[in-house]
C-alpha cells in the first residue's frame, strides 16, 4: 500500500530517515523516500560450480541494476559484499562478517539482498541479523518476496519465517542426500572420487572404477610419508617443517599452487586410502546446521583392488 494513502506528501517529506523507515513498506522504500539512503548489498552462492557461477553473475547484475536505477540509493564499492559459501553457518562467512562489522560502524542504512536464503540458511542466524541490524537503525530490503524487515506486520513475519525455515530445511535435506549417497558407496566399496596423487578412472559399471596414479603428485605423497616416518632423526620432518620443505622445493598442491599448510599435510598422512584401506563413516554429522561431527570409531576395511 502506498504511504500516500496514509500520509500527505508534506507529512512524508517532514519525516526523519528513521521515522520513514519505521512506517514504510517495501514499495515505499523503493519509490516514495523523501531522503537518500546509503545502501549495501550481499550477493551469495553456495559453490563455484559452473551453473552457480552463472547464477551468481545474474544475481549480482540484478541487485546492482536495482540499486543504480533507484535515485535515492547510493552505494560505495566497499559496501558490496560477495561470497561463495554455504549460508548455514555465519562464522564461516567472511563477507557476511565484514558486512556486520560495517553495519556496526553505521556505514549504510539499508542492506539489499536477492532472497531470504541469500541472507542465511539458518533460521536462528536469520532472526539474529534482522534484529541486530534493526537495533543499529538498518533495514534489510529483500527483493524476492518483497520484504522490508524494518517494518513487517504479522503476515510478513509469518511468511518470512516460513521462507527461512524452508531454506534451512533444503540445506538439511541436501545434507541427508549426500550422507545417504556416501553410505551407499561405502556399502558397495565403490570409489568416491579423485584424491591427491590419484585420479578416478570411471567405467560403465561403477564397481569397476579404479584409481590411477598422477605421477608427480604420487611422488609428493610418497615423499611426505618418507620424510614424516623416517628412522633417521636428521631426516624426520614435522607437518609444519614438511610445509616449508614442499614450498622451498616447489612441490605443488592439488590446485597447482604452493599454499601448503600443516592441515593439508596431516590430511594426507591421515588418509587411510594411501595404505589401501577404506574407512567409510569414520565420522557422522549429528547436526547438519552446525556441521557438528562425532567420531564413530569404525574399523578400516582393506580394499580388494589393492
Amino acid at each position: 500500500m502506498s504511504m500516500m494513502n496514509r500520509y500527505s506528501r508534506e507529512e512524508i517529506e517532514g519525516m526523519s530517515k528513521q521515522e520513514f523507515m519505521s512506517k514504510a513498506d517495501y514499495h515505499a522504500v523503493l519509490h516514495e523516500s523523501p531522503c537518500g539512503f546509503e545502501v549495501a548489498c550481499l550477493i551469495r552462492e553456495s559453490t563455484n560450480h559452473a551453473d552457480q557461477k552463472k547464477a551468481f553473475e545474474i544475481q549480482k547484475d540484478m541487485i546492482l541494476g536495482l540499486i543504480q536505477g533507484t535515485p535515492h540509493f547510493h552505494m560505495v564499492e566497499s559496501n558490496v559484499f560477495e561470497e561463495v559459501v554455504s549460508g548455514l553457518k555465519a562464522e564461516k562467512r567472511e563477507a557476511f562478517k565484514l558486512m556486520r562489522k560495517r553495519a556496526g560502524e553505521h556505514k549504510f542504512d539499508i542492506l539489499v539482498v536477492d532472497a531470504v536464503s541469500r541472507l542465511a540458511r539458518n533460521v536462528k542466524d536469520l532472526m539474529i541479523v534482522i534484529d541486530d541490524l534493526k537495533e543499529l537503525g538498518i533495514g534489510i530490503f529483500i527483493v524476492k518476496g518483497e520484504y522490508w524487515t524494518y517494518n513487517m506486520d504479522y503476515t510478513g513475519i509469518m511468511m518470512f519465517s516460513i521462507e527461512g525455515g524452508l531454506a534451512q530445511a533444503e540445506s538439511m535435506q541436501t545434507s541427508a542426500r549426500v550422507k545417504s549417497h556416501m553410505g551407499e558407496l561405502a556399502k558397495k566399496q565403490l570409489l568416491g572420487g579423485d584424491m591427491f596423487g590419484y585420479r578416478l578412472k570411471k567405467e560403465v559399471e561403477r564397481s569397476n572404477n579404479t584409481l590411477e596414479q598422477e605421477p608427480t603428485e604420487a611422488y609428493i605423497v610418497k615423499l611426505i610419508f618418507e620424510k614424516f616416518c623416517s628412522d633417521d632423526p636428521n631426516e624426520t620432518l614435522t607437518s609444519s617443517s614438511l610445509c616449508q620443505y614442499l614450498i622451498e622445493n616447489r612441490y605443488f598442491t592439488y590446485k597447482g599452487d604452493l599454499k601448503w599448510t600443516s592441515s593439508k599435510v596431516i590430511r594426507i598422512l591421515d588418509n587411510t586410502k594411501y595404505m589401501g584401506y577404506q574407512l567409510p563413516g569414520k565420522s557422522e554429522v549429528v547436526d547438519p546446521v552446525k556441521k557438528k561431527r562425532v567420531l564413530t570409531h569404525v574399523e578400516p576395511i582393506r580394499n580388494e583392488w589393492e
